[in-house]
């Protein structure tokens, strides 16, 4: 199964995110964490390792851009 990291300021769109189905076994993609900002998520990939970021570009303290420039 791979691991992905949702980030996304807006809570009511990481719960639909989750809701998809097309998350699960037969794509073998899983939410497994979500962050509300940049520096949560930063936080997070220190931690714990993931296969995919989702991102959104517009977010407060750390914006999804400089996220991507962070993690790369």
């Amino acid at each position: 199964m791979y691991k992905i990291l949702a980030v996304d300021d807006r809570k009511i769109f990481l719960t639909e995110l989750k809701r998809l189905k097309l998350w699960g076994e037969k794509s073998k993609f899983k939410i497994v964490d979500t962050a509300s900002n940049g520096k949560e998520a930063l936080e997070l990939l220190c931690r714990n390792s993931y296969d995919l970021v989702l991102t959104d570009i517009r977010m407060p303290i750390v914006d999804g851009l400089q996220l991507l420039r962070e993690i790369q």
